[in-house]
């Protein structure tokens, strides 16, 4: 059909900035470039030109200094808003690096670290510091805090010879790691992840806490077993006596033995010895990788499998952080690398937060 005159003008005259099309497609490209990591300069390239023309012609692409400057940073402020801050963090960081920096500076404190290190039998392993050039230093000092956070706790334990500061320091620092390493639910997870783990078992749960544990394994298999209905064991004999009263009987029938129906042990019975089965045989090695040993004893311990698989794919690995610190080297290419450190540093925090 024949257009109007009206329509066809208002098909050649250009979006006007401040309609929501045009802020729309050109927070689309904005999205485009941080996303998949390409450099600002591609809105230049006359392909990419092309291509916005043909699929709007009335939409007029922004030089790259809009994008570099007002697009992306908006953007930027945006997603930084919606991703906040935790200000736990940035207290836990600051306490990390009091605390390096109290060891650093005093030989006491150094050789008394090294004392508590061999009576508690931890690496001995130097505090690390952060700094600010290098890649994952605040990852490394968190770790080493982690690692040696029972000799410090010992050392930074009040003493009579200590000022009020002093002890106010330490009294603060010790409070902040029982809060940390305290919390009952993150706890009770890991005591059962390290029920499960054929390496470990209760070697690191603490003793008055084993049968709490143990208790709450069983009710949980219990749990899972009532929500999948009968076992395959109990299921497949029901079949096999369906289909022999629907066969006529034969001499050999008459010799058959009956598929049991109860073994004489309640279902809570028969998951507290499958238990205590798998936890008084022999540890796994420590390189054995514990969903590996699972699918080879899976019909040893058919129940407590079931719940392994539950806890133990839980992820504990530092890829993800890892593959952050390469985002910066994917971003930063020869074709892109006039950028400005504020300018990467937005563009490195959409392409992982977007």
């Amino acid at each position: 059909t024949q257009q109007s005159i009206i329509s066809s003008f208002s098909h050649a005259v250009p979006y006007d900035k401040k309609t929501k099309r045009h802020e729309d497609i050109t927070k689309a490209v904005a999205y485009f470039i941080a996303k998949d990591m390409l450099p600002i300069s591609v809105v230049e390239n006359e392909g990419f030109k092309k291509l916005i023309r043909v699929l709007d012609s009335r939409y007029e692409l922004p030089d790259r200094k809009h994008f570099s400057q007002t697009a992306i940073p908006r953007m930027y402020t945006k997603c930084r808003e919606r991703a906040g801050k935790d200000k736990r963090m940035d207290r836990a960081v600051g306490l990390c690096k009091k605390v390096v920096a109290a060891f650093s500076f005093s030989w006491k404190k150094k050789r008394d670290l090294a004392t508590a290190q061999e009576e508690l039998k931890l690496p001995k392993h130097k505090l690390v510091t952060e700094s600010p050039t290098r890649w994952g230093s605040r990852q490394k000092m968190v770790a080493r805090m982690i690692e040696q956070h029972k000799a410090i706790s010992q050392l930074l334990n009040p003493s009579d010879d200590d000022t009020q500061l002093t002890k106010d320091i330490k009294t603060a620092v010790i409070e902040y790691l029982n809060e940390k390493y305290d919390d009952e639910i993150t706890d009770e997870l890991l005591d059962m992840a390290s029920l499960l783990d054929p390496r470990f078992k209760t070697q690191y749960i603490r003793p008055d806490k084993i049968e709490a544990i143990k208790t709450r394994a069983v009710t949980e298999i219990l749990k899972m077993e009532g929500d999948q209905g009968p076992s395959t064991s109990q299921a497949s004999c029901r079949t096999e006596e369906i289909e022999a009263e629907k066969q006529r009987k034969s001499l050999g029938s008459f010799f058959k033995k009956p598929c049991p129906s109860n073994t004489g042990l309640s279902d809570m019975q028969a998951v507290e010895g499958e238990l205590e089965n798998y936890l008084m045989g022999p540890d796994a090695d420590s390189e054995t990788e514990p969903l590996d040993w699972w699918k080879v004893y899976d019909k040893k311990f058919p129940k407590v499998s079931q719940l392994a698989r539950r806890y133990l794919c839980i992820p504990a690995t530092s890829s993800p952080s890892e593959r952050i610190f390469s985002t910066g080297g994917n971003i930063v290419t020869c074709h892109s690398a006039a950028l400005k450190p504020e300018t990467v540093d937005k563009l490195v925090f959409l392409a992982r937060n977007l």
